[in-house]
């Protein structure tokens, strides 16, 4: 299995961060000096790489496999 963090961007493990955070897209986006829509973007790419379907379960992923910036 390889490493899914490795394939995460810079900008995908920041959203993940701050979804750890309890965070919102709105919050998330005003944090980083970026629309809420890419935000939306970002955190397609990071559940599509994650093999998750949402918010819930990246963080659930995060618990059971670590920070992502290990």
């Amino acid at each position: 299995m390889t490493d899914l963090t490795t394939e995460l961007t810079p900008r995908e493990t920041q959203c993940l961060t701050r979804i750890m955070k309890g965070e919102t897209n709105k919050m998330i986006g005003n944090g980083l000096g970026i629309t809420e829509a890419t935000v939306k973007v970002h955190l397609r790419g990071l559940f599509a790489k994650l093999r998750v379907s949402n918010r819930t379960e990246a963080a659930i992923w995060w618990v059971k496999n670590g920070s992502p910036q290990a």
